[in-house]
């Protein structure tokens, strides 16, 4: 059995629908590719931004954690505060009911 070297049209033909899809499935390739990274960068992009918000929520997290301390401390010391006023005005009270009144001149004496 002998190889036939000969070119024909239909040989020529054949290669050059081969390269044109070739090129085709490149072109289309090219725009798919394309196509992705712009959509690769707008994810970045995104991600970039939550990573902010990520990064500002944890030091709003913790500001808030000092506040609250702050809030528990100072609420410790009104009550603090509350008891030991609750106490003098117990004594004050007690004091003034346990004074002898002053008598004026000319005052008669209640009942």
């Amino acid at each position: 059995m002998a190889f036939d070297w000969t070119i024909n049209l239909g040989n020529v033909l054949t290669l050059v629908i081969m390269m044109i899809g070739g090129f085709t499935f490149i072109w289309s390739m090219r725009t798919d590719v394309l196509l992705i990274s712009q959509r690769l960068n707008s994810v970045e992009r995104l991600l970039d931004k939550l990573a902010e918000v990520s990064t500002a929520a944890t030091k709003m997290e913790s500001r808030l954690n000092v506040l609250d301390e702050r809030l528990t401390t100072m609420s410790a010391r009104v009550e603090n505060i509350k008891t030991r006023t609750d106490n003098l005005s117990g004594k004050i009270d007690t004091r003034l009911f346990n004074m002898p009144q002053r008598r004026y001149p000319g005052e008669r004496e209640e009942q």
